[in-house]
């Protein structure tokens, strides 16, 4: 799991990271590397919110090209 800052822009400084960590809701990404039993290679979009331990899925219309 990473800020989806970190995906999309490889250069990010380290004040661009601390102003994407004081969001709120926070944009993250979970990336499967390896999957034993299905697809692999992909990306998710979650928006998190910290003051809930909640994430939520973005719709596909806001899910970054990685995938």
């Amino acid at each position: 799991m990473q800020l989806t800052l970190l995906s999309s822009k490889e250069d990010a400084t380290r004040e661009e990271i601390r102003k994407a960590k004081k969001e709120n809701p926070r944009k993250v990404q979970v990336v499967c590397l390896k999957n034993r039993n299905g697809k692999s290679n992909f990306s998710v979009d979650f928006e998190f919110n910290p003051c809930f331990n909640h994430f939520t899925e973005l719709p596909k219309e806001q899910q970054s090209d990685l995938s």
